[in-house]
């Protein structure tokens, strides 16, 4: 995963490569605005074309505000810096997605102190005989075939929740 810094709205001085007057976050705004006036542009390098969500926490309290799933990583241009920028593109998560009921209004996995920072997320299954949450890096968001909702889980919990004999489909998370 990818954690994102959400500055207070911050007015750009002219129109930049992604059309966007300003960037950051204010309470209240859609989600879709949040995403559209923050995907970019960042210095990202190659790394961040191997991550597939994206989270996006405010810088006053830590709560992460938005998720991304993450289709790619496209080009935004350069920085006044003269560094190459890029911008994340992908679909915000709703309500009902495992990874926006995770996190979305909860504390972010770290406080950043800089723009952004590869992130790990925990699988958080409760063991049986402990009831301790698994602490192992969640590699997978499984889809059971019925009624079941999504869930992500580390490879040793990716049927844990459904049982043996469910079906289901997964798809790997970064």
């Amino acid at each position: 995963m990818i954690q994102f810094s959400l500055t207070d709205i911050t007015s750009l001085p002219e129109i930049d490569a992604l059309g966007r007057p300003c960037y950051g976050w204010r309470d209240g705004m859609a989600p879709e605005i949040t995403y559209a006036l923050n995907r970019g542009c960042w210095e990202l390098g190659e790394e961040a074309d191997r991550h597939t969500i994206a989270l996006f926490a405010s810088t006053g309290d830590g709560i992460v505000r938005l998720a991304v799933e993450v289709d790619r990583v496209e080009d935004a241009g350069h920085a006044p810096s003269g560094r190459r920028t890029r911008a994340i593109v992908g679909r915000v998560l709703e309500a009902g997605h495992p990874i926006h009921d995770r996190y979305v209004g909860e504390k972010a996995p770290e406080q950043l102190t800089v723009t952004f920072r590869y992130v790990t997320a925990e699988c958080r299954h409760l063991e049986s005989r402990t009831g301790n949450a698994c602490t192992s890096g969640a590699k997978w968001i499984v889809t059971p075939d019925g009624d079941q909702p999504e869930y992500v889980a580390c490879g040793q919990h990716v049927t844990a929740p459904i049982g043996d004999d469910m079906a289901f489909h997964v798809r790997p998370m970064k």
